[in-house]
């Protein structure tokens, strides 16, 4: 019942350009690698993000990547959310997103604060850019990329994924594939 939902609601994203990834079949695929991540639970887990006023969010669309996220987050049932606050007073886990000029390229870091093998808390996470004109698939995937660690992703060789760390990859990804998905839903649901 819940995959012939899935595949309608999945069937719907594709008509209206909006992309999901599939709740894939253990034989279609091999999840994705996970660093550390954070510890199972029932209820949801709320990550709390505030954005540093240093962010050009036209340049960088942080909250559009949380807001994809979210989106993927639900849909296959993973108890994560990621919440935008103005502030990290009182909210735990809490990082701020910050961006720092960088003299050549476009990167970032993801300080992530473990315990006994698990996720507890994020310090920061920093996007580095420079003058240069990236490309805005760039942009995307670089958000992307970071708040992919946050949830506990590791990087992977996936053609196009949001965690390949291939700059060189065309098209870049922009959003989860299926096995980052998998990994997900395996460690989490």
């Amino acid at each position: 019942m819940k995959r012939r939902l899935f595949t309608l609601l999945a069937a719907l994203a594709t008509m209206l350009g909006v992309g999901l990834a599939a709740v894939p079949t253990a034989s279609a695929v091999t999840a994705a690698p996970m660093g550390p991540h954070w510890q199972k639970q029932a209820a949801t887990r709320y990550i709390y993000a505030h954005v540093s006023s240093s962010v050009d969010l036209n340049r960088y669309p942080v909250i559009t990547n949380m807001n994809t996220w979210n989106s993927y987050l639900a849909v296959n049932s993973v108890p994560l959310r990621f919440s935008n606050v103005g502030s990290c007073t009182g909210k735990s886990p809490c990082f701020e997103i910050m961006m720092s000029w960088k003299a050549q390229g476009i990167s970032g870091d993801t300080g992530l604060i473990t315990s006994g093998g698990y996720l507890v808390d994020i310090s920061t996470v920093n996007l580095y850019y420079n003058n240069d004109v990236n490309p805005y698939d760039w942009r995307v995937h670089l958000g992307m990329h970071e708040l992919g660690h946050a949830l506990g992703l590791a990087h992977n060789t996936i053609p196009n994924s949001v965690m390949n760390v291939d700059w060189n990859q065309s098209p870049i990804g922009t959003t989860p594939k299926a096995e980052e998905s998998l990994a997900l839903i395996n460690t989490y649901r």
